[in-house]
């Protein structure tokens, strides 16, 4: 999760940007092709520590230093694919913070909604070991057994392994619709961007 939340950083669109602006430098200067090269490879390089493992969601199959070629031939500006890369990167934070603007003041909602019923029948054992219900009565990981049970609520078959599955049949169906609503959203905002991952390589 946080390695895929730094993709947000601004500190990653601008070291994108900088392999840009060093291209328009060395045509500007007439930069010798070493010392440029050389450039190039420590903002390559700079950029892979900073994303981490997840250069293969940004880039898919191609290396970084492939996806973010100068164009040759004329055909397109030399620094498209440059640029390209980093508005995507841009719209991936975009994307993150609109989902955590939306995520933080629903789940607080939802956590004071939830049923009591299915506190009351499901949040015990055997359901639940002691240490767990200890655990995941405090701040802030009471939250977290929120989204837990709104997951289990939503789509019952997740809750086959606590012996779940029934559980949904104590809420009513606005909160498991929600719920449902809600568990996407986190996975567009955490997981995702993912459409805008694929956009990186199709």
């Amino acid at each position: 999760m946080a390695s895929l939340g730094n993709l947000s950083n601004p500190a990653n669109v601008g070291v994108i940007e900088e392999l840009g602006d060093l291209h328009a430098e060395r045509i500007k200067t007439k930069m010798s092709r070493n010392h440029y090269r050389q450039l190039r490879r420590h903002k390559l390089k700079q950029l892979q520590h900073q994303i981490g493992p997840v250069e293969n969601l940004l880039f898919g199959n191609q290396t970084s230093a492939q996806a973010l070629r100068i164009a040759q031939g004329g055909a397109i500006p030399a620094t498209a694919h440059i640029t390209a890369h980093a508005e995507k990167l841009k719209q991936f934070g975009r994307l993150s913070k609109a989902g955590a603007i939306f995520v933080g003041p629903v789940l607080l909602l939802m956590h004071i909604l939830i049923p009591k019923k299915v506190l009351q029948n499901y949040f015990k054992p055997p359901f639940f070991r002691p240490a767990e219900i200890v655990f995941f009565s405090g701040i802030p990981f009471v939250l977290m057994r929120t989204v837990m049970l709104m997951w289990v609520l939503a789509f019952p078959r997740f809750g086959k392994k606590r012996n779940l599955t029934e559980a949904y049949k104590l809420a009513p169906p606005w909160y498991r619709i929600v719920s449902a609503v809600f568990g996407m959203a986190m996975i567009v905002s955490f997981v995702g961007g993912l459409t805008t991952g694929i956009g990186f390589y199709i």
